[in-house]
């Protein structure tokens, strides 16, 4: 402190103020016995999408093709942070609880089903990096290797035991949002004062089942960018030349129609169906002189469509793999 007055020539109330706006936006941190010193802030990169793809990839050639141990065992962690298996350590504590509410719904069963809490704590290269408290049905793990805290880290990740289970997952769904820390967070994470976390929502699916609820990933919102990709396909060029439209050769016109027709007749699954408001304004849509209720005229900036987001909405209906993106056209 003395040395940063005399070269400021400032008092030393104003450089301890100055020092706690660093603190708060975690920029530097003070050490019992160390002082005060500058965090150190690698910029780890989670590629959810690409991750988990791959781990369902492995686990799918694993279990499938009844392999042993992996020569290369991995999970997304390690790639995260670009570790080797000898260097990937956690911490776990599993009990049994009961369903509340609010897990109930998001497994779709009823509160009060018994279910295994597990709770880990990651490290890289010594440092806690990220926590998460995860859920799985009883009934699917009890008395199998997957309910041993003995056994991790197990090669994959929870994609890999649920694939030794029988159930390799189809589906992920996450829900990310920001927030402050709660204390035993901020103490477990070492996360200076000041730093938000992420946490993220995550269910794994297999078919139609819920078979795993993450509530939550919990990381430190400076040690990591969240990174997405997402492919947008195209029509062929014909596809949009032999789907129904209303005559007008309008593009977007087309693009609309194909759309409505690729989501009923690629994915008939209940979450591309057209709902009952659709199919009325795709039945009245160009009709003269008819107001639908609900629908902005067509007129102005309002009246056509690009026909790349109406691409899209059909990619997406129609080619979704990892996860859903819905774009109304309406």
């Amino acid at each position: 402190m003395e040395e940063l007055r005399r070269a400021y020539g400032v008092s030393e109330i104003v450089i301890r103020h100055a020092v706690s706006l660093l603190r708060l936006e975690g920029l530097v941190e003070t050490r019992r016995g160390g002082g005060t010193v500058v965090r150190a802030r690698p910029q780890v990169r989670r590629r959810a999408m690409e991750t988990y793809a791959a781990d369902a990839r492995h686990a799918a050639e694993r279990y499938a093709t009844g392999a042993g141990q992996p020569s290369d065992p991995r999970t997304s962690f390690t790639d995260d942070h670009a570790l080797e298996w000898q260097e990937y350590q956690l911490t776990t504590d599993y009990s049994e609880v009961a369903a509340d509410e609010e897990l109930a719904a998001l497994f779709g069963t009823e509160p009060g089903t018994a279910l295994l809490r597990r709770h880990f704590v990651f490290y890289a290269r010594g440092e806690p990096e990220q926590l998460s408290v995860n859920y799985l049905p009883l009934d699917l793990v009890a008395d199998t290797p997957v309910a041993d805290p003995a056994r991790e880290p197990w090669p994959g990740g929870t994609f890999g035991q649920l694939a030794f289970l029988g159930q390799p997952v189809s589906r992920v769904e996450e829900s990310v949002s920001a927030r402050m820390p709660a204390e035993s967070e901020a103490q477990t994470l070492r996360v200076a004062q000041g730093v938000p976390v992420f946490a993220i929502l995550r269910r794994l699916i297999s078919a139609e089942t819920v078979l795993e609820v993450s509530r939550h990933i919990v990381i430190p919102a400076d040690r990591v960018v969240l990174e997405y990709g997402i492919d947008v396909g195209v029509p062929g060029p014909g596809d949009l030349t032999k789907c129904r439209h209303d005559g007008s050769g309008d593009p977007a016109a087309a693009g609309r129609a194909f759309g409505r027709e690729s989501r009923l007749r690629e994915q008939p699954d209940r979450r591309c169906e057209l709902t009952q408001r659709e199919r009325h304004l795709a039945q009245n849509r160009d009709r003269p002189g008819r107001r639908v209720a609900g629908r902005r005229p067509r007129c102005g900036r309002h009246s056509r469509l690009p026909v790349a987001v109406l691409v899209a909405q059909w990619q997406h209906c129609a080619g979704r793999r990892q996860f859903t993106l819905t774009v109304t056209a309406s």
